[in-house]
């Protein structure tokens, strides 16, 4: 591909693999250890496309064709978050399903903005505008934070003066887990500086059954804490949510 220079590959594995993990539980350590390879894949992840769900995908039942509202917002969540651009199809965004067929008797009109279900029209422009809210998910370092729990994913986007970390949890019961942050933390902050140091925390989280967000600011945390104890989440069942910590001296 011409050297990597001034060309970008379409990259159909994230959808395949979540869709494979958000239906199938034992699968999702395919996908962990893609997100992990992605690490060290630093001269050409930043240029690969991320596809959503096709439009000739319900004919011919695909998979990801079948993924329901919350699952398709959970593909999407962490599409946000990977390195890469974004190609979704099929009018998500206007909180209305395209499914297109070829006999075109059988496939539903195009989606229209006027004719979108308001709650899920907001709900996605909300999670499609967190690359403008959140400019290290464009820019940022990219890192996987594991975990105890097997079903959370965490990816985490950051630079010099914000962490802004990505929980999935593709389960149907609620979890707790603690992600350690030390190699962010101490790559970015000089020994002397980290007993000063304080990190601002604020968090975004998508509401039950998909319904909207909810945006919260929790108590200022100290450096030195998080890197002793790690970052604490709590999380719905087949929830999404963004932690944003913002560095003070």
């Amino acid at each position: 591909l011409a050297d990597y220079e001034n060309c970008a590959v379409y990259n159909w594995r994230p959808r395949n693999l979540a869709t494979d993990a958000l239906r199938d539980p034992a699968k999702l350590p395919m996908l962990m250890s893609y997100l992990k390879d992605l690490e060290h894949a630093q001269q050409i992840r930043d240029e690969l496309v991320n596809l959503g769900p096709e439009h000739d995908a319900f004919d011919f039942e695909d998979p990801w064709a079948r993924l329901d509202y919350t699952e398709r917002l959970l593909l999407h969540f962490l599409y946000v978050f990977m390195p890469g651009y974004m190609l979704v199809f099929n009018g998500q965004i206007f909180g209305k399903q395209h499914a297109y067929k070829k006999q075109i008797e059988k496939t539903l009109p195009a989606p229209k903005v006027a004719d979108a279900d308001s709650a899920e029209r907001e709900t996605g422009k909300r999670l499609f505008g967190l690359r403008k809210e959140y400019p290290q998910l464009v820019r940022g370092d990219y890192r996987l934070l594991e975990n105890g729990q097997q079903d959370v994913i965490c990816l985490a986007r950051f630079d010099e003066s914000q962490i802004v970390v990505g929980v999935i949890n593709t389960d149907s019961d609620a979890k707790e887990v603690v992600f350690s942050l030390s190699d962010i933390i101490s790559g970015r902050l000089n020994p002397s500086d980290i007993e000063h140091a304080h990190y601002t925390q604020d968090v975004l989280i998508l509401k039950n059954n998909a319904e909207g967000w909810i945006s919260e600011t929790r108590d200022n945390m100290p450096a030195e804490k998080l890197l002793r104890e790690g970052l604490y989440v709590g999380i719905g069942p087949r929830s999404c949510q963004v932690v944003r910590l913002r560095l003070n001296m």
